[in-house]
């Protein structure tokens, strides 16, 4: 239902370009463990841009058991992110999301989806390199604080290498890939 509501959104942003405008696309190679356990797929994201301020992230992690190909991770994220740049090389935001997560196989065993909600900050150290910092915190037990690092790279006005390390009491993510701005 969520790669059908991501699909449906990005359909709605290009066809009208006054309410929103596609913002960037991007793909990953993701090394995932839960509680000792080795997953490796694919993240697959975008954003839509409303306003100046105000955008839409969405993102979807598929990735299988590194021993047994019928246990499966699927992720996916949807958050409607405030961004302020705060001086030349700081910048702020503020995000609030929904996330959807399973766990299992043909028989899911785990299936949550929690509200979301963080704060993050994002400095230039240069014009190619910026640090992205992030804390995530959700309306469930299930899911703890996340502590989310990206280095982003551009290696042109449009294309970007990104590195992203993200830490949850028992779930450690890396990933890394391309993002195409528009």
């Amino acid at each position: 239902m969520k790669k059908c509501l991501t699909i449906a959104i990005s359909t709605i942003a290009l066809s009208m370009p006054q309410f929103a405008a596609a913002n960037s696309v991007s793909a990953s190679y993701v090394k995932m463990k839960i509680e000792g356990q080795s997953y490796d797929g694919f993240k697959l994201g975008g954003s839509l841009k409303f306003m100046d301020d105000f955008g839409l992230d969405l993102t979807n992690f598929a990735m299988r058991h590194n021993q047994s190909e019928n246990l499966t991770v699927d992720e996916t994220f949807i958050r409607l992110k405030y961004a302020k740049q705060l001086n030349k090389t700081l910048g702020a935001t503020f995000a609030l999301g929904n996330r959807d997560f399973s766990v299992g196989g043909s028989n899911s065993f785990l299936k949550e989806s929690s509200l979301e909600y963080g704060l993050g900050i994002q400095a230039a150290i240069n014009d190619k390199l910026s640090l992205d910092f992030a804390l995530l915190d959700y309306s469930n037990d299930i899911f703890k604080l996340t502590k989310e690092l990206t280095v982003n790279y551009k290696v042109t006005n449009n294309i970007s290498i990104d590195f992203n390390t993200s830490n949850e009491s028992n779930i450690d993510k890396t990933s890394l890939g391309m993002r195409y701005k528009f």
